[in-house]
């Protein structure tokens, strides 16, 4: 028996757990990740953060939710892209006209009250309707178009699609839509009717001849001005041809201006090294002199000293040798104190020898003075010879540099000039060149503006007297630049001139 009932209990269980996976199966759905699902009926009421306000459905934006059979309700809203194509009949601001397709893409807002809004409006619908929004559009795009004229329709597309747009978009808000893009293809005219009873044909004919003729005179002024474009453009040119010999003209100018200074400044340098050298060979000179004298001097110190020296050494060898003599005498006469008589004789001869001993050392030393003397003169008569011939071969170098660099300043003086001259005969040459130039484009100028004949009177004579202005103020540039670069090498060859004299002068004065 209990058997039975626990069979039965299981079956039951059993039975129960089958229904409830079908139950699950059965009422489980899944939103994709670009669709929004409302769930609807008991237990479903949400408040709303931003307004406070109480719905009586939930939203779930992807993801999966469990709906209860009776008392809950799902319905499924996409927020994929749509697109909408129209082709559609509009009439401008001058009554003309036009065929053209537009391209629409657009989604449901899934952000904030507008989702709310396409909800309230779309929950019914798979999608919102295509015909609503194709006459939402239609009617906006008219309104539109019927504000711009068929010029401001070609050039300015972009504006005509921002605008549409705009004004689509703000209709949309309001239903809960968003504008991804709005292209316009395909705008051409139609063709109007002959019709002269027809109003709108009749203002379409009107508005279509006064937009030819508008086009024709802007081709016709377009062309003149590209004329006029291109006349100011070779004077321009010109001009800037001009500029560009004028700044050269200008460069060697101041090249050759650089090139004088640091000639003078050469020129300068070696005057100021020969005054230099000059004043290093006087220099030389006196202190060589100096030095001479000093010696001479010394020599004469040195020559007395010797003298006293050799005197002194005289005197004292005569004292010693009367000394000695004394000494020996004193000695004899002790020794031969007795035999007085008989050796007087042997003194007097050693006296005479003693006397002649003194004398011959005394020319011995007057001898040795006499040679130190003559050798101390001997070298000082040497020493100034050589030191005087020294002198003479710097003076000679010191003159001879002098006159070369003399020299070579008149020449390099000279060659300078005659370049100087070569260069204000081609300066001349170029802008006499460059003023036939101008003239030349003068001359073509005036013929384009006698050419142009569709250009309307003002403009043509306004831009006619800008061109032969802008010309004559070259012209005048060029003259007045010719005027003052001529001037100014007549003063540099002048200047030049002077200074090369008064080296030669200088040059001849120091020779």
């Amino acid at each position: 028996m209990w058997s039975e009932i626990i069979s039965y209990l299981i079956f039951a269980l059993a039975i129960v757990l089958v229904s409830f996976v079908v139950f699950i199966i059965k009422n489980y759905r899944v939103i994709g990740a670009n669709e929004v699902g409302i769930i609807s009926g008991i237990f479903r009421r949400q408040r709303i953060p931003e307004t406070g306000k109480i719905r009586n459905y939930t939203l779930l934006t992807g993801g999966g939710v469990l709906v209860w059979p009776v008392i809950n309700q799902l319905n499924i809203l996409s927020l994929a892209l749509r697109e909408i194509k129209i082709d559609l009949d509009v009439r401008t601001k001058e009554y003309l006209p036009l065929k053209l397709t537009v391209v629409l893409v657009f989604h449901i807002d899934g952000h904030g009250d507008r989702l709310h809004v396409a909800v309230s409006l779309f929950t019914q619908r798979t999608d919102p309707d295509d015909q609503f929004v194709e006459d939402l559009l239609m009617g906006s795009l008219r309104d539109v178009i019927a504000g711009m004229s068929y010029h401001e329709l070609h050039r300015e597309r972009g504006r005509l699609e921002e605008e549409t747009q705009g004004f689509v978009q703000g209709r949309f808000d309001e239903l809960g839509l968003k504008v991804t893009s709005l292209v316009i293809q395909n705008l051409t005219p139609k063709e109007i009717p002959q019709d002269k009873d027809d109003f709108w044909a009749v203002k379409a004919r009107e508005a279509m001849a006064e937009i030819m003729r508008e086009t024709d005179s802007n081709i016709a002024q377009q062309d003149s001005l590209k004329e006029s474009a291109l006349a100011k453009a070779d004077a321009e040119k010109a001009i800037n041809v001009f500029n560009s010999r004028r700044d050269e003209f200008i460069a060697a100018a101041e090249t050759r201006k650089e090139q004088e200074i640091s000639q003078r400044n050469l020129d300068r340098d070696v005057f100021i090294n020969g005054q230099k050298a000059q004043e290093s060979e006087e220099s030389q000179k006196k202190e060589t002199e100096r030095n001479i004298g000093i010696v001479e001097q010394e020599t004469r110190k040195a020559m007395e000293i010797a003298k006293r020296e050799a005197a002194r050494d005289i005197r004292i060898k005569d004292e010693e040798a009367l000394r000695d003599e004394v000494c020996k005498e004193q000695e004899r006469i002790e020794e031969t104190k007795l035999k007085k008589e008989s050796t007087r004789a042997e003194s007097e001869v050693a006296k005479v020898r003693a006397d002649k001993q003194i004398k011959l050392e005394t020319e011995d030393a007057r001898k040795l003075e006499s040679l130190r003397e003559n050798e101390i003169t001997r070298e000082i008569d040497t020493n100034r010879a050589a030191i005087q011939q020294d002198i003479g071969v710097a003076r000679r170098d010191a003159e001879r540099q002098i006159k070369v660099a003399s020299i070579n300043a008149a020449r390099d003086e000279r060659l300078r000039e005659q370049e100087t001259e070569r260069e204000i005969v081609e300066n001349k040459k170029e802008l006499l060149k460059t003023r036939d130039e101008m003239k030349a484009i003068e001359f073509d100028t005036n013929v384009r503006s006698h050419r142009a004949e569709l250009v309307p009177p003002v403009l043509a004579e306004k831009e006619q007297q800008e061109t032969q202005a802008n010309i004559k103020k070259a012209v005048l540039v060029i003259e007045s630049l010719a005027r003052l670069s001529a001037a100014e090498n007549d003063r540099n060859a002048k200047a030049f001139e002077a200074e090369g004299n008064l080296r030669l002068v200088q040059a001849e004065a120091e020779g």
